[in-house]
């Protein structure tokens, strides 16, 4: 198993130290759903986050982004303390439906410039621009959400993202309801868009595949109350073709070793 680091060295982007997350019921019982959470991750690093349903990966997700506050503990983005208060540098990436049906697509890419007063700032413009050419989405611009594939919508919602220029990209399961093609394109244009600007990426998923193909390290969580079990370091060259890392040893190795992280804590079989 990986050494985690509990101290904030130089260079980390995020830094959790001895999180922990626990909620009280309406019955007056305590649910306890994250237990001593230590880890560092790296300026530009993408870390992809798998485990059961429950586990508290979702939490953390929250107490990253400041939408939920840790019962103890402390995380950090760059030198500023997460205080339960979202940070102008974080982006989140929702696993629901974020647009809003009543603006077109380039409304909605741009709402994020609005909320800033950058609505009519040309740098800005240009970058949303920019984004909807390379996501494909220039000839649909005016379109309303409810004309689009759920591809087109997770890219519009993804380039609405990327469009306030986040330094920290949080994402909750985004592609696990597109069908497997789908998803496969999505993960490519993440990792073109990551590889140009490399922003720091906390990713959520329930697949294996998906994880080993886009990070470049694997936090694996145990059931509840989620715990840090193994970090599986990626060994993958990047850039990455989805279609192509597949095909490669170094791929099916790395699967195996989370899997067997996984099975180790659930008796699960050979995958």
């Amino acid at each position: 198993m990986a050494k985690l680091q509990t101290t904030r060295p130089a260079g980390a982007r995020i830094a959790i130290a001895g999180v922990e997350k626990s909620y009280t019921t309406r019955a007056g019982g305590r649910i306890e759903a994250l237990t001593t959470i230590d880890l560092t991750i790296a300026a530009g690093e993408f870390v992809a986050f798998v485990g059961p349903s429950g586990c508290g990966k979702t939490t953390l997700l929250n107490a990253i982004a400041g939408l939920a506050e840790p019962s103890a503990g402390s995380i950090h983005i760059g030198e500023r303390q997460v205080q339960g208060k979202p940070l102008s540098e974080i982006g989140y990436l929702f696993q629901k439906e974020t647009l809003l049906p009543w603006y077109t697509v380039e409304h909605n890419v741009s709402l994020g410039l609005s909320y800033r007063g950058l609505k009519h700032d040309a740098q800005a413009r240009q970058r949303v621009d920019h984004l909807l050419q390379i996501a494909g989405l220039a000839d649909v611009r005016g379109a309303y959400p409810s004309e689009l594939s759920g591809g087109m919508r997770r890219r519009a919602a993804l380039c609405a993202m990327l469009a306030i220029e986040p330094s920290v990209l949080l994402m909750d399961e985004p592609f696990g309801a597109l069908d497997t093609f789908t998803r496969a394109g999505l993960q490519q244009y993440l990792l073109d868009l990551w590889s140009e600007s490399r922003q720091t990426v906390v990713f959520v998923t329930h697949d294996l595949e998906e994880a080993v193909t886009l990070a470049d390290r694997i936090v694996i969580f145990s059931k509840r109350p989620g715990r840090i079990l193994d970090i599986v370091e990626v060994p993958l060259p990047r850039p990455r073709n989805v279609f192509q890392v597949k095909q490669m040893p170094e791929f099916s190795a790395c699967y195996q070793q989370t899997w067997a992280a996984l099975s180790e804590e659930f008796s699960l079989g050979e995958p």
